[in-house]
């Protein structure tokens, strides 16, 4: 009872301040994995203190996490994975962003069995993860199955630019067709989503993606997503002029990264 309180009280100072420290992070991290034990000790955890300590967990592993101790913070919060999947694939993709261990990608193909139950925002953070692994077809697969059209737009930003970095196409999907397409659909979402209050309850899987991002409020950081996945997708096109030999126009496109990067600061 007391853990849980102070996951909901520590949740609320950053929502409300909209960041954290790095002792805070390293709290946050300790609470979530304190939470962990109590479930792995046969007490009873409510969906929704599993949901906030996964939520928590994440700062602490982008903030102070070293790449060796991945897998030792992944097995001891492993007892919170089957009360939330869609906030384990977050953790997930937090931790492959760290280092992509044997455990990660074991867990990771764990998951996918239960792709089928997760909510839209997270299949968008486990599709990362699956890129980021080198995991393409299920990288795709999962962006093919997004029904949040915005959403599926700002994931396959990333997700298309990592393919196209490294040269790799998914079954049905060239990268490069992709980006373009994603790239023209961009600059019409920022005139879209000029009110985000209103243009989030037309889209809550979005929002959601939001809150999972960070502690910013959600309509505070939209045109921050979207301006980098904008970035995602030109540095993407970049990389495909390149391997075409069109130096002049792989140069324009990093040359328009370059400008939003110090747009966003």
């Amino acid at each position: 009872g007391d853990i849980a309180e102070e996951l909901r009280r520590l949740r609320e100072t950053g929502l409300e301040r909209g960041w954290y420290s790095p002792i805070e992070a390293v709290y946050a991290l300790g609470l979530a994995i304190l939470t962990a034990h109590a479930r792995r000790a046969g007490q009873s955890i409510d969906a929704e203190t599993a949901k906030t300590a996964l939520w928590l967990a994440s700062f602490g592993v982008q903030r102070v996490i070293h790449p060796l101790a991945v897998d030792v913070v992944i097995e001891l919060l492993r007892p919170l994975r089957d009360h939330y999947w869609s906030g384990w694939a977050s953790l997930l993709d937090t931790a492959a962003n760290v280092e992509i261990t044997d455990l990660v990608l074991e867990e990771l193909k764990e998951i996918y069995g239960h792709a089928s139950n997760l909510e839209d925002w997270a299949k968008a953070y486990l599709a990362y993860a699956y890129a980021r692994a080198g995991d393409e077809e299920r990288a795709c697969s999962l962006l093919d199955n997004m029904k949040d059209d915005v959403l599926r737009i700002l994931t396959g930003a990333y997700v298309y630019y990592i393919l196209a970095s490294t040269g790799v196409s998914c079954r049905n999907t060239d990268p490069c067709k992709g980006l373009e397409d994603i790239n023209q659909r961009l600059e019409k979402l920022r005139e879209e989503a000029s009110n985000p209050r209103e243009f989030l309850k037309n889209h809550p899987g979005l929002e959601e993606y939001l809150r999972w991002r960070g502690v910013g409020k959600p309509e505070e950081v939209l045109n921050v997503v979207i301006r980098d996945a904008h970035a995602s997708a030109l540095s993407g096109l970049g990389h495909c002029a390149l391997d075409r030999g069109e130096l002049g126009k792989a140069a324009d496109y990093f040359s328009e990264v370059a400008k939003i990067a110090h747009e966003l600061g």
